[in-house]
């Protein structure tokens, strides 16, 4: 609706006009209230007691804040069930259910046997309670809609960009890779290079370990490491003497879970930048073992001509050195948030290396 137009609906059947359905809910609607809340809501409640302790004659104080005691315990769980699913008609079910009990309580204090002054304490403490508390199931509800409006908002953000960066990955990494090794094998394959068959073997198992996986969110190392052998088996076929690689993993890094391609991406860097630029080639280590502290650890090494001069290194986690790895460290936040990390190095006996350190086991299901 326009913010220019006036819901006149809100004068006479108030209350959030979206209702959430079931899968929205289970999305983003199961959390409780923060304890935050709960401190703002008792706080303001308590505010009611000086005012009610002014108003009302010392006689009549117990009974005075016993209605409003029986008040707020009907209206707690009433906010409960608000907050559980904020729609119109669960307002206005609690808002019947408050006046019926406000009515009701009406008609028992005027039956009372109690002087007028003092069913008039007693009914102006449950007209306030009333009051205030139907106020606030009304801004309980509205925040409550909002609040999970936004949370959707959000989620739904969240995974356009987890798309955007899962289709920036398959870009990166596939076509260029594919076009080289394509162009090669139809060379080889025109003159007759007994390598076609080999390559294209490896091709085509590299593509059956990649293509799925940039279906999905995240998948363990194992997978990672198949597409980096195949990767690997391709470019050596290519490369040939100049281009030496090595994989090792500990059976228990297995199971860590990564975004697709965030490996691969730091081994084409390597091949890439470190190793093409230098005339005789080198090697490419993947190591994947258990940190001191039960972390994960995969390390990409290669002993080609490093790093640039000015680079930051590992004491700027935040710098980036291309689409690549910003792309990289911007995937692994929204897998692991900060339980990830992604550093560059250069080493000392040349060459440069990338750390990845991931939490242990498979994350949640996605």
């Amino acid at each position: 609706m326009s913010a220019e137009r006036i819901d006149w609906s809100q004068l006479y059947y108030p209350g959030p006009t979206r209702r959430f359905t079931p899968q929205e809910m289970a999305r983003a609607g199961q959390d409780r209230p923060s304890k935050t809340l709960i401190l703002v809501v008792l706080t303001q409640l308590l505010c009611i007691v000086p005012a009610l302790w002014a108003l009302t004659t010392p006689t009549m104080r117990l009974p005075v804040f016993g209605v409003v005691g029986a008040f707020l315990i009907l209206l707690l769980p009433l906010a409960a069930w608000c907050w559980a699913y904020p729609t119109r008609r669960r307002l206005h079910i609690a808002f019947l259910s408050a006046t019926a009990f406000h009515l009701t309580l009406a008609v028992a204090v005027k039956s009372l046997d109690l002087p007028r002054e003092s069913r008039f304490e007693l009914l102006i403490a449950s007209s306030v309670v009333f009051f205030l508390g139907s106020m606030a199931l009304w801004v309980l509800t509205a925040t409550r809609s909002s609040q999970i409006s936004a949370r959707l908002r959000e989620l739904d953000e969240r995974d356009q960009a987890i798309s955007m960066a899962l289709q920036l990955a398959t870009a990166q990494v596939q076509p260029h890779f594919l076009f080289n090794s394509l162009a090669s094998l139809q060379h080889w394959v025109s003159t007759g290079d007994a390598r076609a068959a080999a390559l294209l073997t490896e091709l085509t198992a590299y593509l059956r370990a990649t293509l799925p996986l940039f279906e999905r969110r995240s998948l363990s190392l194992a997978q990672e490491l198949e597409a980096v052998r195949h990767y690997l088996a391709v470019l050596q076929l290519r490369f040939g003497e100049r281009l030496r690689s090595e994989v090792q993993a500990a059976p228990e890094t297995l199971q860590a879970s990564l975004p697709p391609g965030v490996l691969l991406t730091l081994v084409e860097n390597a091949v890439e930048h470190g190793l093409a630029p230098k005339l005789q080639g080198g090697e490419v280590r993947v190591l994947a073992q258990v940190t001191a502290d039960g972390r994960i650890s995969v390390t990409v090494c290669d002993d080609g001509v490093g790093l640039p001069a000015p680079d930051p290194g590992p004491a700027d986690p935040n710098s980036t050195r291309g689409v690549g790895l910003r792309n990289t460290r911007t995937r692994l936040q929204q897998l692991h948030g900060a339980a990830a990390e992604l550093s560059l190095h250069n080493q000392a006996s040349g060459g440069a290396c990338a750390q990845l350190l991931l939490p242990p086991g498979p994350s949640a299901p996605l």
